[in-house]
């Protein structure tokens, strides 16, 4: 195990943050920005997320730096300047919902979205091109929420077991994915390239935060193993646990029980065991 590092044996298997292909990770060109798609934004939170975790664990690790600005890295869409329309946006944003619950997934129209919000279509277009760019906003806003919540668990628990960070991260993604459950359904199946960057923040985050210490309970290729199918088995285990039509068990249950069976899979890799 001398001389084994997550970050550099294990994250390439994916993507590796310094070897994203430059179109993601160090956009230069404003007009390629500007057109970028939901889920490369999505791509540049992994980046923040290696930083994040590097922190975390007190690693310095010097590369290239992004030269994108957060104006950058925006939609193709006008972003709000001013209080005004920023509460504009946020209102259109959370209009969203009322209307999948009076009308149903199927009735979203921009329409709807501007009468529930109390706005002009005038006023929704000004910010929003299409229905599409509302759902990549909303998909944005779903991104920064779980990057909130690795970074949160990161540094609650940079100098915890692997395991109590495991238990962490899956009980806050579980509750992030709990708001609005059904809507982020709705959302993900309009922008399917989020799944992923879910999961490559996922594998980034994980590997990222395994001690050196840590990594001896484990061999290499157990290691690279368990943060290919970690990430796969939580994703499935949260948006699992809170599906609304669950009915034999409860949310909390169901979360509990997402929970008891990564800490399992994690305990079943120990010593060079893989699977259950």
């Amino acid at each position: 195990m001398a001389g084994f590092d997550p970050i550099a044996d294990i994250w390439p298997l994916t993507s590796a943050a310094d070897n994203l292909p430059s179109s993601v990770a160090w956009r230069t060109s404003e007009d390629t920005v500007f057109s970028c798609s939901a889920g490369a934004k999505a791509d540049y939170n992994v980046i923040l997320l290696i930083q994040d975790a590097r922190l975390a664990r007190g690693m310095t690790r010097p590369g290239r730096q992004s030269s994108m600005k957060a104006n950058e890295r925006s939609l193709a869409r006008r972003e709000p300047k001013q209080e005004r329309s920023r509460h504009s946006v946020e209102a259109i944003l959370e209009a969203v919902q009322r209307v999948v619950n009076r009308h149903g997934a199927k009735a979203i129209t921009t329409n709807r979205i501007a009468e529930a919000a109390g706005v002009s279509i005038g006023s929704l277009y000004q910010y929003f091109p299409d229905k599409q760019a509302i759902f990549a906003a909303l998909h944005d806003r779903h991104v920064d929420d779980v990057r909130r919540v690795m970074t949160r668990a990161m540094a609650d628990c940079a100098t915890a077991s692997f395991k109590d960070f495991t238990r962490e991260l899956v009980e806050g993604l579980a509750d992030v994915h709990a708001k609005d459950a059904d809507l982020h359904e709705i959302v993900a199946a309009a922008v399917p390239e989020g799944a992923h960057s879910f999961k490559s923040a996922l594998q980034t985050t994980l590997s990222s935060m395994i001690s050196p210490s840590e990594l001896e309970r484990y061999t290499p290729e157990a290691t690279q193993r368990m943060l290919f199918i970690l990430p796969n088995l939580m994703e499935a285990l949260v948006h699992g646990a809170t599906d609304r039509r669950l009915s034999v068990i409860s949310r909390h249950d169901a979360k509990g029980e997402a929970i008891r069976t990564v800490l399992a899979y994690v305990n079943s890799c120990e010593g060079g065991h893989l699977g259950f």
